[in-house]
């Protein structure tokens, strides 16, 4: 399938541009949503197929798309996104959220959909030290400086083709954000094959799969 032009709004070059973004000058920001537009279309996937989900705060991305999405209160998108996830394997869900409402209110809500393993991926704006990632039983884990394009690039494209959950932490540029990359990936069964696999053994319910 040709890759489609999702139409993220606000950006040079964006085929529609109905709003525009008033962010910080030299916030990363910028950078960050600019890849994501560039990315996510190399997925070849119809544009109902993708969907965006974020909390309350800048990154709001949900705001600057012309896609499915939904812009949640905080700290709670993680958990509308395994909803949606679990629902709809078919889609390709992202949730682009930041550290002060996710690390506080929205805490457990993420732990629990990385630990479940359902097919989400967090791009997580993570503005100082957290030891969520070295801790939580996740699948997936990136990391990126909000300025490395290339970076983030290889990144989103790992995560993407990584069945199963998934956390990409976006840092400020500088020297503590090493290491960088692809810092964690294990292929264990997911929600859905979890799921799958204890219907198969109730024989009234295989008909179901």
């Amino acid at each position: 399938m040709t890759a489609l032009d999702i139409g993220l709004r606000g950006l040079a070059g964006s085929p529609v541009r109905q709003e525009e973004i008033h962010w910080c000058s030299g916030c990363g920001d910028y950078a960050v949503l600019d890849t994501v537009q560039a990315y996510l279309p190399s997925l070849g996937l119809a544009r109902e197929k993708i969907v965006l989900f974020s909390g309350i705060g800048c990154h709001a991305a949900p705001h600057y798309r012309d896609i499915d999405g939904v812009h949640s209160v905080h700290g709670r998108a993680p958990a509308i996104a395994t909803g949606v996830a679990m629902g709809r394997p078919d889609l390709s869900v992202w949730v682009i959220i930041q550290d002060g409402h996710t690390m506080a209110a929205g805490g457990n809500h993420l732990i629990n959909s990385l630990h479940t393993n359902v097919n989400i991926k967090v791009l997580l704006y993570d503005n100082k030290p957290d030891p969520l990632s070295l801790t939580c039983d996740m699948s997936f884990l990136g990391r990126v400086a909000d300025n490395d394009k290339d970076g983030l690039t290889e990144v989103l494209a790992a995560a993407a083709h990584h069945r199963g959950s998934g956390l990409i932490q976006i840092r400020p540029a500088g020297p503590k954000i090493r290491p960088t990359g692809i810092l964690r990936q294990v292929h264990r069964p997911t929600h859905e094959q979890r799921v799958r696999a204890a219907v198969a053994e109730v024989p009234e319910l295989r008909a179901f799969l």
